[in-house]
């Protein structure tokens, strides 16, 4: 990523984590753990092969102080095969690329699919106050992936892919499940 656009994004983000709904959050038990469960599993490949378990449990705890919308990332990512590098970067901590990058990667015209300035908006609108927590939106997202939609892109279905888009951007779980239900 640019210098300039990761600092403008910083900038635009400021201290959304602090007010963001983590796992903790989770008012169902059941649910709370498998997202624990979740990250445990991103902490075990974060650490790497045969790293010890306090090594484990301090990343574990590391990425229980994220918030939830980094976390339903990390599923999302690591849920797309088309993504596996995407997530093992991120996860790492090393530039990721972006999602734009890869669409244009697949040979599409230039230019951006989005601003920084329409990153920040999506960023902000994404970070949920624990008040805002839906559960089962939250257990569907535990299956999210991005397939779906990069498989609309590279097939040509831009109408589809350009909606799905907009509905994510004007609310992020209303538009997760709108693509959700164009995968059925």
């Amino acid at each position: 990523m640019d210098g300039m656009v990761a600092q403008e994004l910083a900038g635009c983000v400021g201290d959304l984590n602090v007010e963001a709904a983590k796992i903790a959050d989770i008012q169902d038990e059941d649910l709370r753990l498998s997202y624990e469960n979740v990250s445990r599993e991103f902490a075990v490949l974060a650490a790497g092969a045969g790293a010890d378990a306090e090594s484990i449990d301090i990343i574990h705890q590391q990425l229980l102080q994220l918030s939830l919308y980094s976390i339903l990332s990390f599923i999302t990512f690591s849920n797309t095969p088309e993504y596996e590098e995407y997530f093992l970067q991120t996860l790492f901590g090393m530039p990721p690329s972006s999602l734009d990058q890869t669409l244009l990667s697949l040979g599409r015209p230039n230019g951006g699919v989005e601003e920084v300035s329409t990153q920040c908006e999506i960023l902000a609108a994404l970070i949920l106050p624990p008040e805002e927590l839906n559960e089962a939106e939250l257990r569907l997202a535990l299956n999210q992936t991005f397939s779906g939609i990069l498989n609309m892109y590279k097939c040509g279905d831009i109408d589809t892919f350009t909606i799905a888009q907009e509905m994510n951007f004007e609310q992020s779980m209303a538009g997760s499940e709108f693509m959700i239900s164009l995968l059925d």
